[in-house]
């Protein structure tokens, strides 16, 4: 929470209540045949990821002379059995497409905050803003350092990363507190999940937080087309804006970089395959013997990580760990090895799970119930 708390010292002073909007549906320009994603999360169902999509500065500082804009972002979620805070801060020199000679015509960034995150029920928060940064003290290059620490926590495995977090957040109020960074615009909201009466629910899409009073600019006059800010048939000038967008799926498409699970599998499997040509008993007994710990390992590995929805992701990899193992229990019976093209990877074993109901049949179950299957 220390970034937050130190945006909120920071804006205390102002007092001007900001333009803040979800870019209506119909509004939003997608690939032709396709419609918009606005699909809510559900817990234990859906995963999310957060875009810093599009920015823009107008032009009432003398942006990269003597100051430079930077963007700083914290997610406050549950992970796992605990509330973590991610951290983000970009600046010039990690900016997609950043051009110094035509910084006030907008910046375009696409730029990740979070990774792929699983939605387990709790809340998720955001917090953002545009900072002006003056350059002095080595800013420009510190601000580079943290911009690439920062990416250490968009990844897949989240969970092995987690240890850079407070430090991260640290190093960025040191580097504000040096530059006296100032807030130019900042934005906070707070979003639950389906089925617990909430009415700001997280769903798929765009939304703005722009410097505009009440009333000035409309959200039916804004437009998304390319993945930038529009007014009207125009971008949108005169003011500062950040644009976000939220991706929502049941899926998941990074299996093996869940290396967790994904390394033990792979291990387990290659210890099956080795048993082709091996004639010494003893070693097969071995083998077969280290392969069934690998898998135990995997296996494991997938009830526990934080990174799987609890009740569709979870049931969806264990059932498919589950029937690729029991597969190679039967080839081992009768061939005494596996086939060179068995599934080797997390990747393979994921092409083709239970359906999403099938898993949402199956509800949530605690690690015991699935240890229980073992025994």
């Amino acid at each position: 929470m220390i970034v937050w708390e130190w945006l909120k010292t920071r804006w205390q002073s102002e007092a001007v209540h900001y333009t803040y909007y979800w870019i209506p549906e119909g509004n939003v320009e997608v690939p032709a045949g396709e419609k918009p994603n606005t699909t809510q999360v559900t817990a234990g169902q859906h995963y999310y990821r957060i875009w810093l999509a599009d920015m823009f500065l107008k032009n009432d500082r003398e942006w990269g002379s003597t100051w430079y804009p930077a963007v700083m972002a914290s997610v406050q979620l549950k992970f796992g059995s605990k509330m973590q805070e991610l951290t983000h801060v970009a600046g010039e020199s990690s900016l997609k497409n950043f051009d110094r000679r035509s910084v006030r015509k907008g910046v375009s960034l696409n730029h990740e905050i979070t990774d792929l995150l699983p939605f387990n029920g709790g809340t998720v928060r955001l917090e953002a803003a545009l900072l002006a940064m003056e350059g002095k003290n080595g800013a420009k290059s510190l601000l580079k350092v943290l911009g690439d620490f920062s990416k250490l926590l968009v990844v897949p495995q989240l969970s092995s990363a987690l240890a850079v977090a407070a430090p991260l957040a640290s190093g960025i109020l040191e580097l504000v507190g040096a530059t006296d960074a100032h807030p130019e615009l900042r934005m906070e909201d707070t979003w639950t999940g389906t089925g617990v009466g909430s009415a700001n629910i997280l769903r798929a899409g765009y939304f703005v937080m722009i410097s505009a009073g009440a009333g000035d600019v409309r959200p039916q006059e804004l437009f998304v087309r390319g993945g930038r800010l529009y007014r009207g048939a125009d971008e949108l000038t005169g003011y500062h804006y950040m644009l976000f967008r939220v991706d929502t799926t049941e899926f998941r498409d990074d299996w093996d970089a869940l290396s967790s699970i994904s390394e033990p599998y792979a291990q387990a499997v290659e210890m099956l395959q080795s048993l082709v040509g091996q004639d010494d008993e003893d070693i097969k007994k071995k083998l077969k013997a280290e392969a069934e710990k690998r898998f135990g390992a995997a296996r494991l590995a997938a009830i526990r990580a934080p990174e799987l929805s609890n009740v569709v992701g979870r049931n969806q990899v264990l059932t498919s760990l589950d029937q690729r193992w029991a597969e190679a229990k039967k080839q081992i019976g009768v061939q005494n090895a596996l086939p060179t093209n068995f599934p080797a990877t997390l990747k393979a074993v994921m092409r083709n799970p239970i359906s999403v109901q099938a898993a949402l049949d199956m509800g949530e179950r605690s690690e015991q119930d699935w240890l229980g299957d073992d025994s």
